[in-house]
């Protein structure tokens, strides 16, 4: 998916990773998302991160995951690239968040921990879970910039030779 809405996506410009705002009984505040988000997108930013680091992802549960990625969608309407994190404490989890990602227009951004359970579980030249990620979430899929900077060497290496493997992964 592209920033035109191609099949390819290479982000450019800057991706704000958004906050996600709670109630002060720590419910989902849908209201202040949008709010925030239109503060984001008004500051002149060339696309937008959901749940992709600093959106308090392990304060919301499965239903509200999706919600906010959603809703930031929804809010967005096509202004600016929408990349969703898939994110999660297993890779299970990683992969339903990234196909349920698969209902809405948003590329995926992966977390390191996926990356190293291909490597470590099924060595660098198996894709394994990145392939059924792939299959089923019909949309590009990398790694997020930041985490792939704090690998060392080799798993940097590991990494960018299994992705190179699996076509439309930028």
């Amino acid at each position: 998916m592209s920033e035109s809405g191609g099949s390819t996506f290479r982000p450019r410009g800057i991706h704000a990773a958004l906050v996600t705002p709670f109630r002060s009984d720590e419910t989902l505040d849908e209201d202040r998302v949008a709010s925030h988000l239109e503060f984001v997108l008004a500051s002149g930013v060339t696309g937008v991160v959901a749940i992709g680091g600093c959106g308090e992802y392990l304060n919301l549960d499965d239903h509200e995951r999706r919600r906010v990625v959603q809703r930031t969608v929804q809010i967005v309407n096509g202004r600016v690239p929408v990349i969703a994190g898939a994110l999660g404490p297993s890779t299970r989890e990683v992969l339903e968040v990234g196909c349920a990602a698969a209902a809405v227009p948003a590329a995926l951004a992966l977390n390191r921990r996926l990356l190293k359970l291909v490597r470590v579980r099924q060595g660098p030249d198996h894709p394994g879970p990145l392939k059924e990620l792939m299959a089923n979430a019909g949309r590009p899929v990398g790694p997020p910039r930041r985490p792939l900077l704090s690998m060392t060497d080799q798993q940097r290496k590991d990494a960018v030779a299994l992705l190179a493997q699996m076509g439309d992964i930028r």
